[in-house]
């Protein structure tokens, strides 16, 4: 996951607690990505990694809401990811999900961009 705020990015590897399955996102210190800002909520959203591999999405009531591809995501409702989504938490920090094979087309599309 490609997290941008104002003048930065960070990549962070979701890489999910065993007991939960899951990769929180947040303002305080106790989650697993952890995001300042105002708009950011303690407990803002969580990454849910499936058995198969696939990856969903939950934001469960954040006061500035999650959004996938612009849409806002509906309270503790799980959203699917492919790989290529924009995600947007709150109304400070943008990111771009990346299963393998997106990372892999995002990286060869920025080689060919170089070159």
């Amino acid at each position: 996951m490609l997290i941008r705020s104002h003048d930065q990015a960070e990549l962070f590897e979701l890489v999910a607690a065993k007991r939960t399955g899951r990769v929180t996102v947040g303002r305080t210190s106790i989650n697993d990505i952890v995001l300042d800002g105002e708009s950011i909520s303690k407990f803002h959203a969580f990454f849910k990694i499936e058995l198969g591999g696939s990856y969903s999405l939950c934001d469960p009531g954040s006061t500035n809401g999650t959004r996938v591809n612009g849409l806002p995501l509906e309270k503790d409702s799980p959203y699917p990811l492919k790989g290529g989504e924009t995600i947007t938490f709150g109304d400070s920090y943008e990111g771009t999900f990346h299963n393998p094979a997106s990372l892999f087309r995002h990286l060869t599309m920025l080689k060919r961009w170089i070159q």
